[in-house]
């Protein structure tokens, strides 16, 4: 038994550590161990929690269910692969293969079998590491501040910034204001809430705006679902409130002072079209879906093939040097051309159903997933939107 509980907190924590290094597509060596090491200790676990458990592979492996969803990760990988054979850029386009074989892949394959065999005890051990997880890259970040965000592609843990830490942390806050919504007891809410002070001013520090605004509109997003359903108490919404009164408090008293991360989050509420051409990563976003519309224009039926948006468009480098377009939906389109189009919506139309099967909770999760997809980093590294194909993963708490 107690070989059993040690084994589930091993086989979740080193899940979530896969989960936080999926951001990381900076393409080096050094990323590529990492990844792949971790993969590999993650798959092993998880036949051996199958044999441990007496699991019967065969049978879930053998249903329906799973064989859809490999059929779905097959075309995540095929239509991709084939595009290589016309590839502007093969070299790079290989390079973008492996890593979603090496990382997304085991990733989505875990997460399935995690759902489809969970137990109340591993759900309870995934919430207490997520929590624990967040809390301590929360410190780091806040200690690091502040962070680099003007070098690009570096492996560094200084430019994990928005990149890891940021999308991580963004995430477990998102888990914790759920939790937080739907709690029953005042104990676990009142802690919920404090967590969610922590979570909120290291998402702050870290200037991930993406972050900041996804996370702002979601959670007013699932207080008016919560509303509706009637599923909260008052004193939720009390604890909500003033977490984030707390959390808005503390930036205040505390703000960043470095004057790019300044800069940054005075930008979130600056920029529309006239502040767009004084900021750098704004008006790199914005230049980077220009040329990719400028491709597709040229070859809008094949696309430029796996890794081809990796290029220079005449004598414009910005395509060279961010390598991928920064967002999900132009990058399938670029690539892939048409088929690419239309496999992105009949993902986004599978992960959204299965979402919806699964609750509320699931559907808002793989919306921050494409939140997050449609303004920065690559197919392989937008792990948390194609978890959703792994279908049912009903939310279970306290």
């Amino acid at each position: 038994m107690k070989n059993t509980f040690a084994h589930e907190i091993l086989l979740v924590n080193t899940f979530v550590v896969a989960l936080i290094i999926s951001a990381i597509s900076n393409y080096s060596i050094s990323s590529y161990v990492i990844k792949g090491g971790v993969s590999l200790t993650l798959l092993t676990l998880v036949f051996y929690d199958a044999k441990l458990k007496n699991i019967a592979l065969k049978g879930l492996t053998g249903s329906r269910n799973f064989t859809f969803f490999v059929s779905l990760l097959a075309c995540l990988v095929i239509l991709p692969a084939i595009t290589l054979v016309y590839s502007v850029n093969p070299a790079f386009g290989l390079q973008k293969l492996l890593y979603l074989i090496i990382s997304t892949l085991p990733i989505l394959i875990s997460f399935y079998y995690l759902v489809h065999t969970r137990t109340e005890q591993r759900i309870k051990i995934f919430f207490i590491s997520i929590l624990i997880s967040g809390l301590i890259s929360s410190v780091y970040v806040i200690i690091n501040n502040p962070f680099q965000h003007l070098s690009f592609y570096k492996f560094s843990t200084n430019n994990w910034s928005h990149v890891v830490f940021g999308r991580f942390i963004g995430t477990v806050y998102f888990i914790t204001m759920l939790l937080l919504l739907t709690s029953k007891f005042k104990t676990r809410t009142i802690l919920f809430g404090l967590c969610l002070i922590i979570f909120g001013y290291a998402i702050y520090i870290t200037g991930s705006r993406t972050i900041i605004i996804a996370s702002l509109f979601l959670t007013m997003t699932a207080c008016a679902i919560t509303l509706a359903k009637k599923i909260s108490l008052p004193f939720n919404y009390i604890i909500l409130l003033c977490g984030l009164s707390f959390t808005f408090s503390l930036i205040h008293i505390l703000p960043v002072t470095d004057k790019n991360q300044v800069e940054r989050i005075d930008k979130i509420v600056k920029t529309p079209n006239d502040q767009i051409q004084k900021d750098g990563s704004l008006q790199a976003r914005w230049h980077a879906w220009e040329i990719a519309l400028e491709m597709i224009k040229a070859k809008p039926i094949t696309g430029m093939g796996l890794g081809g948006y990796n290029q220079f468009w005449g004598q414009d480098d910005i395509a060279k040097i961010l390598k991928y377009p920064h967002n999900v939906l132009l990058e399938f389109w670029v690539e892939f051309g048409i088929p690419g189009l239309l496999l992105f919506f009949y993902l986004l139309f599978v992960i959204y159903k299965n979402a919806y099967k699964a609750g509320w909770q699931f559907v808002l999760f793989v919306s921050f997933g494409l939140i997050l997809a449609v303004v920065s980093k690559d197919i392989g590294c937008n792990v948390m939107l194609w978890m959703g194909l792994a279908g049912e993963a009903k939310v279970t708490h306290d």
